[in-house]
């Protein structure tokens, strides 16, 4: 039980949201992208070391920095609530509703702390 929603719920959640994420795509814009993705070039490993350090060196520290502050927060968050979620490798869907769930959770602590005042 997780904020008041079982598991079951939560994983209910996750598959509506997916689905409904996949339905969503209209067939015309999966074909251009397919295309599009045809037509990129195919970079060597080399090439996409070259470029993942090219955009790491573009931001800033303190921005490096407060992502990994909120990566950490998140990461304790998904072990305090129990949920086993690997972040490499979780589809794109599941990983937004944890987020939701996470930054619902945060207010709804900080809102609660608040009304005590």
């Amino acid at each position: 039980m997780l904020s008041g929603v079982s598991g079951e719920a939560l994983e209910f959640i996750n598959r509506e949201s997916s689905d409904r994420y996949l339905l969503e795509l209209d067939n015309n814009f999966l074909s251009n992208l397919n295309d599009l993705c045809n037509e990129l070039p195919k970079l060597t490993k080399e090439q996409l070391e070259e470029l993942d350090n090219i955009e790491q060196s573009s931001i800033p520290k303190s921005t490096s920095s407060q992502t990994k502050q909120h990566i950490t927060k998140f990461k304790n968050f998904l072990k305090e609530e129990g949920l086993s979620v690997d972040l490499n490798n979780v589809p794109n869907a599941y990983l937004n509703n944890y987020l939701r769930l996470f930054y619902a959770k945060k207010k709804t602590v900080l809102f609660s702390h608040l009304h005590h005042w």
